[in-house]
């Protein structure tokens, strides 16, 4: 039982400073049977999280003192640029790493952020972009990846820049009503608590059972 308490206090450590994603990399990878029995596993997506803006926030901060907002674009372009390079080299090549680091994620939270900029901009999209975009999110939710494949993937792209659009998209448009229905609107809000909050009660679950067997034998 020592093991898997002692890691138990770990995982609660690293997830009070954002690092758990770290203690996982160093530990194990995504899909190892040993992750099932981790109750804060989940938390490893909330450390990316803190991560990336901690990085933003120096970005803010260095851009406000030497650069224009111009060059923050460019800025945040050319980091998105290599770090796509990064998932392409990561589909082959250490994927436990380019999982669970910031490095190859970048381009995913940066495409949030040039969707929060041009939000702001007066800009208008071809209507087919409304469509065709909710048609893209709707085709990588059925599509039945296999667990094995770890993200990111350079074809994410598509359904994050889909997602990207979306967010712009005008509240009038029919992909936004849709996505605005009740039912819809809360399976989307209740989400990322049900995705936190599975992992430990399925993790003490399986350890009870798991110790119960071992015990027997």
């Amino acid at each position: 039982h020592t093991d898997y308490f002692e890691n138990f206090l770990q995982s609660i450590i690293a997830s009070l400073v954002g690092l758990n994603n770290v203690l996982l990399l160093l530990t194990s990878g995504y899909w190892d049977s040993s992750n099932e029995l981790k109750p804060l596993y989940t938390t490893w997506s909330l450390g990316l999280e803190e991560q990336f803006y901690l990085l933003l926030s120096l970005l803010f901060l260095s851009t406000n003192l030497t650069f224009s907002k111009k060059n923050f674009l460019i800025t945040i372009i050319t980091f998105s640029f290599f770090s796509y390079l990064l998932c392409l080299n990561g589909s082959f090549n250490h994927k436990t790493f380019h999982y669970l680091m910031l490095p190859a994620r970048l381009w995913e939270f940066f495409i949030g952020v040039l969707a929060c900029y041009l939000s702001l901009k007066p800009i208008k999209f071809p209507r087919f972009l409304s469509p065709l975009s909710l048609l893209i999110a709707i085709i990588f939710l059925i599509i039945n990846f296999s667990p094995n494949i770890l993200a990111p993937k350079p074809i994410f792209i598509f359904p994050i820049l889909a997602v990207g659009y979306l967010c712009l998209d005008s509240k009038e448009s029919i992909s936004s009503r849709i996505l605005s229905f009740n039912p819809l609107s809360y399976i989307g809000i209740a989400s990322y608590s049900i995705y936190l909050y599975h992992q430990p009660l399925l993790a003490f679950f399986r350890l009870n059972s798991f110790f119960k067997i071992k015990n027997e034998f």
